[in-house]
């Protein structure tokens, strides 16, 4: 489960840095006059949530700095960027043609130069797609990089597009309709009547726009929840939502989780490894369970997110596209079939459970 404040840039306070790199195809590079009207809006979208984060009385300082102003990296093909494999090759491709490593050596380089910022990558491409946001996944568990892919539109960028994707990279979900379904559709009308103005609706025109209470919450703005967020939201977007509003005092201004006290409430051990119940900071909505393989210190984590019948719910912590059932007794072939790879899974059978 993306809890939001993850990846590279986690919450939107403090000192932020957006990272901007040209790119373009061989034979259809970015012009210099157009380059300087586009690096504008850059800063422009910037500045904007800057003095929206105002009205909430929040702290935040963006700095904006363009690691290629006088050339463009080249890929072969922009049009691959619009899947997340071909968004994370490019991420590589690019950060090569800027002489780093891997796009993992390039964060960890401008984390260096700038320590304690919450870091944003936004790469400019010169053609026509649709903007997105994507959390590039490098090195071990949990760690990604927060990248915004920014296309022309009718042969321009718009500085609304810019800010839009960007508050995606700090935990803003889209508040519009995405889909057909009828909890969608409701969720989108809600949200539309509520703030119609929110910039994680609509995004044309900053002129006009605006951070709602609702985005200002998932950006840590503001630590007052209402219940009545929950119907203008997506259903695919409630179990995040849900625990945001259970367990947001628990993160610091950084976006980095605080715990104050572990109590072991169960653990499942086996020949390949342990399953272990965590319950963080005494409360009861703040349980964690780690996957420990033998022989290894490094653990899988999930967040029990509810129950449903005899299962704990559970997604990963750093995945929100990772999810798997837990039987509340010792019957545990269900996640062994699930989630055990199955060169190993005959082995995950041998079980004791130490209470």
């Amino acid at each position: 489960m993306d809890t939001t404040w993850s990846g590279s840039a986690k919450k939107l306070l403090g000192n932020c840095l957006a990272v901007g790199v040209f790119v373009s195809e061989k034979g259809n590079e970015w012009g210099e006059e157009e380059k300087s009207e586009t690096w504008a809006k850059v800063e422009e979208a910037m500045a904007w949530i800057v003095s929206q984060a105002s009205g909430y009385n929040a702290d935040v300082n963006f700095e904006c700095l363009c690691l290629n102003p006088d050339s463009d990296t080249i890929l072969a093909d922009l049009s691959e960027t619009g899947a997340s494999s071909g968004s994370e090759e490019a991420a590589h491709q690019i950060a090569e043609q800027l002489e780093y490593k891997d796009a993992s050596d390039m964060m960890e380089q401008l984390k260096e130069q700038y320590p304690s910022y919450q870091i944003h990558i936004i790469f400019l491409l010169n053609n026509e797609s649709i903007a997105h946001h994507e959390d590039i996944h490098v090195g071990g568990e949990g760690q990604s990089i927060d990248v915004c892919l920014i296309h022309k539109e009718n042969g321009i960028v718009l500085s609304a597009t810019i800010a839009h994707e960007s508050l995606h990279s700090f935990g803003a979900i889209d508040l519009y309709q995405k889909g057909d379904e009828e909890g969608d559709i409701k969720t989108a009308e809600y949200a539309y009547k509520k703030f119609p103005n929110d910039i994680m609706i609509e995004c044309e025109d900053l002129e006009g726009s605006e951070i709602s209470e609702l985005t200002a919450f998932y950006l840590g703005w503001h630590g007052d929840p209402k219940p009545w967020y929950k119907k203008a939201v997506n259903p695919y977007y409630l179990t995040v939502l849900n625990f945001l509003m259970n367990n947001h005092q628990y993160y610091d201004e950084q976006g980095e989780l605080v715990v104050s006290q572990e109590e072991e409430l169960l653990r499942y051990s086996f020949e390949e490894g342990e399953f272990i119940r965590i319950k963080l900071n005494d409360d009861d909505n703040l349980v964690l369970w780690k996957q420990v393989p033998s022989g290894s210190e490094d653990a899988y984590e999930f967040w029990e997110v509810g129950t449903e019948g005899e299962f704990y719910v559970l997604e990963g912590k750093t995945d929100k596209y990772s999810m798997m059932e837990m039987p509340i007794d010792a019957g545990m072939s269900y996640v062994i079939d699930k989630f055990v790879e199955p060169e190993t899974r005959d082995e995950w059978f041998e079980m004791t459970v130490v209470e």
